[in-house]
């Protein structure tokens, strides 16, 4: 009888100790940088705007953001951004705006509304709407999950955690470092992405990669049923006291397949002698082709001289550039069509399901 009691007060003395280390590690938990990762999710799919706004800095996440951005493409198409003044002044200037805007689409979006639908700006431009569009499918943020988080350093009322995010469409997991701030009730506030820029370059590069894997047997479809040649190309410069340039480009096309064609598309390619792409334009459709049949597509594409890509083309020597064309699709009139994938396509959870 007495080992018996004594065996009752070890367990029930084991059991308390493991209670007192469950709620320890939970109190614990609580006041850690990722239990607040957490609670920003859920305010999301709670909808609870206040508890967002408690755990997100809105203003710090996308002014830095901003700039992280703009390194970012910098650094992708090797153009210094900062060596331009009209340029980089034009960045600066739109930077007031367009993070009012984003701050006003993600307060929206956590209260559950369509974002694509609404706007803070009444006025919005077309330059700040393509720059929106363009950092949103940058960003990639639709085909992210959060798959981990981690604490990498912490000190003081500062951490710094990891957010393991795997991209769906391109199908590989990425790192974002979050730099978070201690609030006064012992939680924690997500100020900034620290490694922003180093994300974007990352998933552009592994983007292209996919989207080159995507592309290469409908690249390989298309160049079995049309033929495609440079009949001339030009640059041509109208001189004054604000000159225009311009390019005059002609291509034609051959039906080399056994099926009408009714309609191809495609760009004119710049590049330079390593093969590195410069620059690509829309050129205009190839209109019906019979078997064995050509098509000539005629062009005059105006360049613009504040226009990062354009100014590059027209700086530089034409014997230095090569120039060529890119097929993008070739529909036939019984209905079938090729086409080559001009970007990624977003995976949502519903498309994932059905996939499965």
């Amino acid at each position: 009888m007495k080992l018996m009691g004594k065996n009752k007060k070890i367990i029930i003395g084991l059991f308390v100790c493991a209670i007192l280390g469950i709620c320890y590690y939970f109190f614990y938990w609580i006041k850690t940088p990722a239990y607040s990762i957490n609670i920003i999710r859920e305010s999301i799919q709670k909808h609870d705007v206040n508890t967002f706004e408690k755990h997100v800095d809105l203003d710090s996440l996308y002014n830095k953001g901003y700039d992280d951005m703009y390194v970012a493409m910098s650094k992708i198409t090797g153009e210094d951004f900062s060596s331009n003044p009209f340029l980089a002044g034009m960045v600066q200037m739109m930077k007031p705006p367009l993070v009012a805007e984003f701050k006003h689409k993600t307060l929206e979006f956590v209260k559950g509304n369509d974002n694509s639908q609404t706007s803070n700006q009444s006025s919005q431009d077309d330059t700040q709407t393509a720059v929106i569009n363009g950092m949103e499918n940058k960003a990639n943020i639709k085909n992210l999950d959060i798959r981990d988080v981690s604490t990498i350093s912490q000190e003081n009322d500062s951490a710094i955690i990891v957010l393991k995010v795997h991209s769906r469409n391109i199908g590989k997991d990425f790192d974002l470092k979050i730099k978070m701030n201690k609030l006064d009730d012992g939680k924690w506030k997500l100020k900034e992405i620290t490694n922003l820029t180093e994300f974007i370059i990352e998933t552009d590069k592994a983007e292209k990669e996919k989207l080159a894997e995507i592309d290469a047997p409908l690249k390989e479809q298309i160049y079995k049923v049309v033929e495609t040649s440079l009949v001339k190309g030009k640059k041509h410069v109208t001189d004054g006291l604000f000159p225009s340039y311009s390019l005059n480009i002609t291509y034609q096309l051959k039906n080399i397949s056994e099926k009408n064609i009714i309609r191809a598309t495609a760009y004119c390619l710049f590049s330079d002698k390593q093969k590195n792409e410069i620059a690509s334009y829309k050129i205009n459709d190839f209109p019906n082709m019979s078997p064995g049949a050509t098509a000539i597509s005629a062009n005059n594409i105006k360049l613009n001289e504040f226009d990062a890509t354009d100014k590059k083309i027209i700086a530089t020597d034409p014997s230095t550039l090569r120039l060529g064309i890119k097929v993008m699709s070739v529909e036939f009139d019984d209905g079938t069509k090729i086409e080559r994938p001009t970007k990624l396509p977003i995976i949502t959870e519903k498309t994932k399901q059905n996939n499965d």
